[in-house]
């Protein structure tokens, strides 16, 4: 069974650069529509049609999302930025919040950057467009050369990209970072520099593995309680850094954990839900069991009195063929 593929989304996407949001969208509002254009790039039969709805987890009042409404459908919708987007000599930071209320068994969903000629209208699966995948089964890889993970529970997660003007970017999933490095080490962008011989063969001793567990080896005590990273006391902000030239997270970063409390508290209704769906299947249950003991007993107590009332006829059958069995007698 196919899942829906983004089944809500809040304050999906933020760039930041020189600490100026380029785009912001929360889908709270009536007008949602009025800023966004409905892709036609799919025959009518194959398109779903978002919907805005209040999110079954969400806590705050007035808080709305758009979700596709059927399964094994094509979505798409863009909309225009108030300026075009440059950031040359600037981070860019893109950031979303997507739940699957379903299990997810297959899909994928796009976050893409178009020009400012792009035709809306039809505009689809067109490899000029940069892309970012940001949900399925090999979410966010875009020809990625490595897999970078994605979440596939019912959970509310929180997605940020950031690429740097150093050319190196870094992918989190609520605010961890998962995958980070240079870009041209892993995307595609030029042709490789080495290519394999097609005439050369591999030696018939050739041993595929890069490396051999050490059978002396052994892991240090404690390792385990050691962190992977550790803040350094001794860094401090340079003092030519320029928070307007250099670019400033601050805003990016109260986005972010402002958006991950939602998820926090978004997480927090949802196990209560499922406590209070908990309950009342218990109690469901224990009432039938109670039912059927109640039917149980009443049953009991029909076929008691039907043997009863057997022996009681009997009875009276003996009696009167005793009865009948005298009077012969005389």
């Amino acid at each position: 069974m196919l899942t829906k593929l983004v089944v809500a989304m809040a304050a999906v996407a933020a760039t930041v650069a020189q600490a100026e949001t380029i785009f912001r969208e929360t889908f709270d509002d009536a007008d949602w529509e009025s800023r966004w254009v409905a892709s036609t790039w799919k025959p009518a039969a194959e398109v779903g049609k978002f919907e805005q709805v209040v999110g079954k987890h969400y806590v705050e009042e007035g808080d709305k999302a758009i979700k596709t409404s059927e399964d094994a459908r094509f979505y798409a919708l863009s909309a225009k930025f108030d300026k075009p987007l440059n950031n040359k000599g600037k981070d860019l930071y893109l950031s979303y919040l997507v739940q699957h209320e379903q299990k997810l068994d297959c899909g994928g969903a796009y976050i893409k950057l178009l020009p400012a000629d792009v035709d809306q209208e039809n505009f689809g699966e067109d490899p000029r467009h940069s892309k970012l995948r940001t949900s399925g089964e090999d979410a966010v890889n875009m020809d990625h050369k490595d897999t970078i993970r994605a979440e596939s529970d019912t959970d509310a997660h929180v997605y940020s990209f950031v690429l740097k003007q150093d050319n190196t970017y870094e992918v989190k999933i609520d605010g961890k970072t998962i995958k980070e490095g240079p870009l041209d080490k892993s995307w595609p962008f030029q042709p490789e520099k080495q290519i394999k011989d097609p005439n050369q063969s591999k030696p018939k001793d050739w041993v595929d593995a890069k490396q051999i567990p050490d059978p002396e080896d052994k892991k240090p005590e404690e390792w385990d309680d050691i962190p992977k990273t550790i803040p350094d006391p001794d860094a401090e902000k340079p003092e030519d850094w320029d928070d307007e030239d250099d670019g400033d997270e601050e805003e990016f970063n109260a986005h972010e954990e402002a958006v991950l409390a939602k998820t926090e508290a978004m997480a927090a209704k949802k196990k209560q839900i499922q406590d209070e769906e908990k309950a009342k299947k218990e109690a469901e249950a224990k009432a039938k069991e109670a039912e059927k003991e109640d039917a149980d007993e009443a049953d009991d107590e029909e076929e008691e009195a039907a043997e009863e009332a057997e022996e009681t006829k009997e009875e009276a059958k003996e009696e009167t063929q005793e009865e009948k069995a005298e009077k012969d007698e005389l």
